[in-house]
């Protein structure tokens, strides 16, 4: 179907429609734009139409039968007399965005879709109609403008997508395509039936690099460690840097759960190399958490989720391990999201108290002073023993807000004693590792004690064994310089934590306090008898005074006593009391010896 014309000053237009109704829409919007309209409704036509005559503007539908709108478009650009018509493609609504963009390479100048909005297509043609007129628009020069910003755009897409896929400092998969990949392999490994494990492996006290080499020498490190991961795995495993210092690996296809747990063993020995970070040598631990499919989940959230409880296992454990995960686990992690969510409102919903063991002195018979106790009754989950909660304090980090917390009770007490006539009564007090390691702990301690305005030479520091063997050249220097303000400090928990003598006499420690596991020992074996009186017998001639805990009958009491224990504590000499029947029991002058 064509239309002869005889060119006047009109705008003359060549369209290639799919139908009447198309041709219909166009001719209708050109009626009042004093334009020629040409039509053909197949695509070898309207190439011959366009080539024997002259077009002002071509409009050609995509979809044209037997020769397509970008075949007539990339012949046009071919030859001289046609290169430079612009073009408008009409595309139907089902077109991707993709042939949209496929049409540029033919140099259009626009496109519309079905249906055509006569409104829209009668403004686009008296835009082209204006451009012809003034001849504003190279034709050519427009085409290659766009071949280069499709080029560019293509250069950045592809940037923004690696952006958007990758960790920016390690090069490695991050979170986010980490659960695509994992998604794709769980749907593999549902389809053919086979297994694979996801392992999360976390650094073991990473932020104490950050803090005494620097964040850049941090991120040095967590770039050598996911090279080390690369190098020791297959290329069809997954390695991604899931934030900070922790990393996923999956490992595709595997035989059984053994095979992962060979895999989990294999990188701990490799990363046990040390490995250098600004010229000093650094040999970061890992605790590993190991979950299987199908064992751990069917889904990816659950085998994410699997596998960090494992591996918050393999932290409480001991650290620098792997941890299969199992639906004990399962529970045991439910317990620990219950008691975290509840501590974090404990203070606030006043619900920590503390009470007071007495400390005698074995020897005189009197009491030397009192250990403050913390205790926690839970609105939602009742009376919950120490034991049961510090440890998940100190991993959350709430351990500082109840760290401060028990230091102010523990000040107002001894300005309390101090007031009165208990001046010379002792208050020991348990510092955890997190506190005094992480944090401003000294200042903070010294500005409280300003605050309650109490002489701090009445105040004992409990510090665990284990924390002053790990952390000794910081906490050296900081226990020195607390000390100088009349604090005294005691090793508790002693005998766990493999001190050495010169450990000892290095320490600022006024006293030893041997563990309750070896003064329980004293009577059921001669091994028992014998731990105790080397303790004694070392502390005496480091000329540091020891405290025994666990004091239960009147046999190891008189045996400590004998031995040259000064001091003594436990349920025979005094059980734990609250703050009045403390208070009480000081002012009446009244106490339980030994004899």
């Amino acid at each position: 179907m064509s239309n002869d014309k005889t060119h006047s000053l009109k705008t003359s237009i060549l369209l290639a429609a799919l139908n009447e109704e198309h041709l219909n829409k166009v001719q209708k919007c050109c009626s009042s734009l004093n334009v020629d309209v040409s039509a053909s409704d197949s695509g070898h036509e309207a190439l011959k139409m366009a080539i024997e005559s002259s077009f002002d503007l071509v409009i050609i539908a995509a979809d044209m039968p037997g020769m397509d709108g970008y075949e007539v478009a990339s012949l046009l650009r071919r030859r001289k007399k046609t290169q430079s018509i612009p073009i408008i493609f009409l595309l139907s609504e089902n077109d991707k965005k993709q042939k949209m963009f496929k049409g540029y390479e033919y140099g259009p100048v626009d496109y519309m879709f079905y249906p055509v909005d006569e409104s829209i297509l009668a403004s686009k043609i008296k835009i082209f109609i204006e451009m012809q007129k003034h001849k504003k628009v190279n034709y050519l020069e427009t085409v290659g403008e766009l071949r280069v910003v499709k080029a560019e755009l293509k250069a950045r897409n592809k940037a923004l997508s690696n952006l958007a896929n990758q960790d920016a400092l390690t090069h490695l998969y991050n979170r986010r395509q980490f659960e695509v990949e994992l998604a794709r392999i769980l749907r593999e490994c549902k389809r053919y039936n086979k297994q694979f494990a996801l392992l999360f492996c976390d650094i073991d006290n990473f932020k104490i690099v950050n803090d005494t080499l620097g964040h850049d020498a941090g991120d040095q490190l967590l770039k050598q460690i996911s090279q080390v991961f690369l190098n020791n795995v297959r290329q069809t495993d997954i390695v991604a840097r899931l934030g900070g210092d922790e990393f996923g690996i999956i490992l595709n296809y595997i035989d059984n759960y053994r095979e992962a747990g060979n895999v989990a063993k294999h990188l701990l020995n490799a990363l046990s190399d040390p490995l250098v970070v600004s010229g000093i040598n650094q040999s970061p631990t890992f605790s590993i958490g190991v979950a299987c499919f199908p064992f751990a989940g069917q889904d990816v959230t659950t085998i994410m989720r699997s596998a960090d409880i494992a591996m918050y296992r393999a932290k409480s454990m001991g650290k620098n391990q792997s941890q299969f995960y199992n639906k004990s686990l399962q529970k045991e992690y439910g317990s620990r999201l219950e008691i975290e969510s509840n501590l974090k409102f404990a203070i606030e919903k006043n619900e920590f108290y503390l009470n007071f063991q007495p400390i005698y002195n074995l020897k005189k018979l009197e009491i030397f002073g009192f250990e403050a106790l913390l205790r926690w009754r839970s609105e939602n989950l009742g009376d919950m023993n120490p034991d049961q909660f510090i440890a998940i304090a100190e991993e959350s980090g709430d351990i500082h807000a109840i760290g401060q917390w028990v230091l102010s009770e523990s000040f107002k007490v001894l300005k309390d004693w101090q007031s009165k006539d208990f001046k010379g009564v002792k208050l020991a007090v348990n510092i955890s590792g997190k506190q005094i390691q992480f944090g401003d702990f000294y200042n903070k301690l010294m500005m409280q004690a300003s605050e309650h305005g109490i002489s701090l030479k009445d105040l004992v520091l409990e510090v665990s064994e284990s924390v002053l063997m790990k952390n000794k050249p910081k906490l050296v220097e900081l226990l020195q310089k607390i000390t100088g303000h009349g604090v005294k400090f005691l090793i508790d928990d002693f005998g766990t934590g493999y001190s050495s003598l010169v450990d000892l006499r290095n320490l600022p420690v006024c006293a030893l306090k041997i563990d309750n596991a070896f003064v329980g020992s004293l009577g059921e074996s001669s091994d028992g008898g014998a731990l105790v009186k080397a303790i004694i017998a070392m502390a005496r001639n480091l000329g540091i005074q020891t405290i025994a805990e666990g004091v239960e009958t009147k046999e190891q009491c008189l045996f400590l006593k004998n031995e040259g224990c000064r001091f003594g504590q436990g349920y025979h000499l005094g059980k734990p009391m609250s703050r009045v029947e403390a208070c009480r029991l000081l002012a009446s002058g009244k106490y339980k010896g030994c004899a």
